[in-house]
């Protein structure tokens, strides 16, 4: 696709080297950013993670491949506007980080938690209580 679009790159691409690009989303970004991570995994010169939350995907997105990049969903279980539910997060490919409880920061409907794409938050289910104790990036 890039030589498509480029095509003075073909006679140049023996020395080009891999440069990480890390993807965030958050609710319709995480379609986008699952989307771009799709298109990435395509290129061996593309290295990085790709973090997304508040679940808003097709399922069929659930299975890409994710080759060399790390690639992790961060869902707060009560969301009331992105309802995605993991039946098991033991079947997909990614690391995932369900949050269950209803933090004061995240608003009527439980959907203000982009910051948390930043917080270096381990995979596994939490209880907000213990999250917000374990990782002080977690606000109250």
């Amino acid at each position: 696709m890039l030589n498509a679009s480029y095509p003075a790159w073909q006679t140049r691409n023996e020395g080009i080297q891999p440069r990480q690009v890390d993807v965030y989303g958050f609710s319709a970004g995480s379609f986008t950013g699952l989307a771009i991570h799709a298109i990435l995994c395509d290129f061996n010169c593309f290295p990085g993670i790709t973090q997304v939350a508040a679940i808003a995907i097709p399922a069929e997105l659930m299975q890409l491949a994710t080759g060399d990049r790390q690639v992790k969903l961060i869902q707060l279980y009560e969301d009331k506007l992105c309802v995605w539910r993991p039946p098991s997060t033991l079947d997909l490919n990614y690391d995932c980080v369900i949050i269950q409880g209803y933090p004061k920061w995240s608003g009527r409907a439980h959907h203000s938690y982009a910051h948390l794409l930043f917080a270096p938050i381990p995979a596994g289910w939490y209880e907000v209580q213990q999250l917000q104790r374990l990782h002080p990036d977690v606000k109250i």
